[in-house]
């Protein structure tokens, strides 16, 4: 026997003078799809609200903060004894914060200013990120077009940026030579 395929037709017209959608959101479902979608911006801005808050500093970290300032004072006055010393003091408290305590540890073992620089920006750029936004720390770097006084060559361009506890200008990668090159950003 063979069977006869039927042939594909397509819908015939509706005769009326209106062709009728085949779906249509009702009211109730108008009023969901705004639901989801309006709850679901809520939740991404307040995600996005809560992580750009800054860090709070615990006690520990502060402590942290403050030996890692004498670092700085000391690298300023070109004190490389002094910077070694502070250093071990950063690397004692530096509890779970593993790349600063790497960097205290590289800049308790430097030979030379240059070297201790060195290890001091690592440890610059995670301090910078713990203390950001946190009353009492001011983010100091170069800026060429503000700078009270440039110099050449500029080493802060080179290192970056540090945090001080006081806005009072000390700069740790220029030391004694510029000691007042920066500002506060």
């Amino acid at each position: 026997m063979k069977r006869s395929r039927k042939k594909f037709r397509p819908p015939k017209p509706v005769r009326s003078g209106k062709q009728q959608p085949r779906w249509q959101a009702t009211p109730r479902q108008i009023r969901m799809a705004l639901l989801i979608g309006g709850a679901t911006i809520v939740m991404i801005l307040g995600t996005i609200v809560v992580f750009s808050l800054p860090h709070r500093l615990t006690q520990e970290e502060r402590i942290l903060v403050g030996h890692y300032d004498s670092v700085r004072s000391a690298l300023s006055l070109d004190d490389l004894p002094a910077a070694r010393t502070a250093a071990s003091l950063v690397e004692g408290v530096s509890g779970d914060h593993k790349d600063i305590r790497e960097a205290a540890l590289a800049l308790s073992r430097a030979e030379s200013l240059p070297a201790a620089r060195d290890a001091f920006q690592g440890m610059s750029s995670r301090v910078i990120k713990l203390a950001s936004g946190n009353t009492g720390y001011y983010r100091m770097g170069c800026s060429m077009a503000g700078c009270p006084a440039p110099c050449e060559p500029c080493d802060t361009i080179k290192y970056g940026e540090w945090i001080q506890t006081t806005a009072l200008v000390q700069n740790p990668f220029m030391g004694r030579a510029h000691p007042n090159c920066g500002i506060v950003k």
